[in-house]
């Protein structure tokens, strides 16, 4: 596959590469190829689950899926931007092949593609009855017919290729610089932030409540940016996005309350308990009292304000009134009572729920 490698190396991609359970001979033709500098600025193989989720900065809900191959590809592009690539790409690629343990399901392979202006993804199922030598085989041939086809418009695509391309607004918020984006027309002065994997009654019956309360229409945001996690891709904005209906969805890249607050102003944020309790976590401070003292004057100065919806947390229903919490912060909050809104929904059991 070293011709492969050659014309990769010849074009002006430069890009980063994670790679776990499957693929390596692809990472091996392009570390044999002479030159392969001029492609590769990083590569790394997170093989056990905890080496992944150190580098994702997540826990992973199922290593071989398609999002999972996303968010590497994500952290692979992002690291090639920190590298300063003129054409940076980031490709990663998970997979369960043929081992001397058995399987449960299909052995199968998910990696994805990730430039400036868009998100490719892919899947392969793979022979059981064939040796981890040959699926690997197989695997390598689709991994360089993606990149030949994506990168350089040689080949066509392989079946089953999932797109997003991204316009300028999108684009803008992969950038460093604060962005807002929103599918609908919408003030921006009642907001519900979550990631919203999945959207559910919960989140719904919060915003119809914090409507009620405050009398403004409400609209969710989805930060695509985490302080940890790799940014969000362009196939899940766009999956998200679809998800929501009932109300206006802004994407922004505003990964702390100061930034949401200057991109909002006077608007009320609709939390529960436990994004609260994150804001007042020193650690998003950088461990510094004053940075925080700062960061809350500036919320008070710029006039925005909490409602915050409590949750249960292990047999006890705990309310923003049960928190300590600084006194600046605190003045910023009204609680909503369990009277006026519960739910005992959580994302991340559905996730769990749903899990194959």
């Amino acid at each position: 596959m070293h011709s492969h490698a050659n014309r990769l190396a010849a074009s002006s991609w430069c890009g980063v590469f994670y790679v776990t359970g499957g693929g390596i001979s692809f990472l091996a033709d392009i570390l044999t190829t002479p030159g392969a500098s001029k492609t590769l600025l990083d590569a790394s193989i997170p093989y056990s689950t905890s080496a992944l989720e150190d580098l994702l900065h997540v826990s992973v809900d199922q290593a071989v899926a398609t999002e999972t191959a996303r968010s590497l590809g994500m952290a692979a592009y992002q690291r090639a931007k920190q590298l300063n690539s003129p054409q940076p790409f980031g490709f990663g690629v998970t997979a369960t092949l043929t081992t001397d343990r058995e399987k449960k399901g299909a052995t199968r392979a998910h990696w994805a593609i990730q430039t400036q202006s868009d998100t490719w993804a892919f899947e392969l199922e793979l022979d059981t009855a064939e040796s981890r030598e040959a699926q690997e085989q197989t695997l390598n041939e689709a991994c360089w017919q993606s990149i030949n086809a994506v990168l350089l418009q040689s080949a066509p695509l392989p079946s089953g290729a999932n797109h997003q391309q991204a316009d300028a607004n999108w684009q803008q918020l992969l950038a460093h610089s604060p962005h807002t984006w929103c599918n609908k027309t919408h003030a921006g002065q009642l907001l519900l932030p979550g990631a919203f994997n999945p959207q559910h009654a919960g989140h719904r019956g919060m915003l119809e409540t914090a409507e009620t309360i405050t009398g403004l229409p409400g609209a969710y945001e989805l930060c695509v940016r985490n302080v940890d996690k790799p940014n969000l891709d362009y196939l899940t904005m766009a999956e998200r996005v679809s998800a929501i209906s009932d109300r206006p969805v802004w994407l922004t890249n505003l990964g702390s309350f100061v930034d949401k607050a200057e991109a909002f102003p006077k608007a009320t944020f609709a939390v529960g308990i436990d994004t609260l309790q994150r804001v007042a976590e020193a650690r998003f401070y950088r461990d510094s009292a004053a940075e925080m003292a700062l960061a809350f004057r500036l919320m008070g100065e710029l006039g925005i304000r909490f409602l915050v919806f409590g949750r249960r947390q292990g047999n006890r229903f705990v309310t923003c009134d049960d928190l300590t919490l600084p006194d600046a912060l605190r003045r910023l909050c009204e609680p909503v009572s369990e009277d006026q809104y519960r739910s005992d929904l959580s994302s991340t059991a559905l996730r769990k729920a749903r899990k194959p």
